[in-house]
């Protein structure tokens, strides 16, 4: 990489990985240059993590941790993490485990081994079991909290916050709760959108090389090849995550 005046947190030729919120997110590019203020979500690459792996990282990685932060998972609490293998779900499976969480986890039946080496204690097969009724006959005193990343609005109130018991804690990362009316019944909950602070890079950074966290699952693509990518994207079925890489 190269400097600026006044930059003081890197140097000229250091490898780094992060995502340029809020000056770059959300502009709909693929690019293999940019440039962002020295404030930018970025932190030195671990020696031990590769290109690709990096990249695959911040966004997802970052939810997971904020999601998990949000709820407060503590050690012996039971966590319910709806759409556990994609990019987001395979790291908070991960950190939840590693706080001493009970994680349940939905994924389809393929992906149930990578679920259970990502450190879910119970895989149930969403395409052919009733999660909520699964759910509830394991857990029929309740669960202490949902990360929900990808029920509707409608599947999320009648099915999935009602596993909850009093005093649970739900997050939604596609918008689909209703907070108000979950306090009613005594469960707090937030619509999450991550927005990446430049402390974040570093504590994944951090647990990446201590060996805390595992990067997840990830599948590259050439920019030649940037509608393959968007394709497998919109498919529903995403183990991990992807990743454009140069021509």
């Amino acid at each position: 990489m190269a400097v600026g005046p006044g930059v003081e947190a890197f140097g000229p030729g250091d490898e780094v990985f992060g995502m340029a919120w809020p000056h770059t997110f959300g502009h709909g590019s693929f690019a293999e240059y940019m440039t962002a203020p020295q404030d930018t979500a970025l932190a030195l690459r671990p020696e031990d993590l590769d290109p690709v792996s990096a990249a695959a990282l911040p966004m997802t990685g970052g939810t997971a941790l904020a999601t998990l932060d949000w709820l407060e998972i503590k050690e012996g609490e039971t966590l319910l993490i709806i759409g556990a293998t994609g990019g987001v779900g395979s790291y908070a499976v991960q950190q939840a485990r590693a706080r001493g969480a009970h994680v349940i986890a939905t994924a389809a039946a393929d992906d149930h081994p990578y679920a259970r080496s990502l450190g879910a204690a119970e895989v149930i097969d969403h395409r052919t079991t009733d999660v909520a009724d699964a759910v509830a006959a394991a857990h029929p005193d309740g669960i202490d909290a949902v990360l929900d990343l990808a029920s509707d609005r409608d599947t999320l109130a009648g099915r999935i916050a009602p596993l909850l018991r009093k005093g649970g804690r739900l997050v939604s990362t596609v918008f689909a709760a209703d907070p108000e009316a979950l306090a009613a019944h005594d469960v707090t909950a937030v619509n999450l959108f991550y927005r990446a602070a430049p402390g974040d890079m570093t504590r994944l950074a951090d647990l990446v090389a201590s060996g805390d966290l595992r990067v997840a699952e990830t599948t590259a693509y050439p920019l030649t090849q940037i509608t393959d990518a968007h394709t497998a994207s919109t498919s529903g079925h995403v183990r991990g995550k992807l990743v454009i890489t140069a021509p």
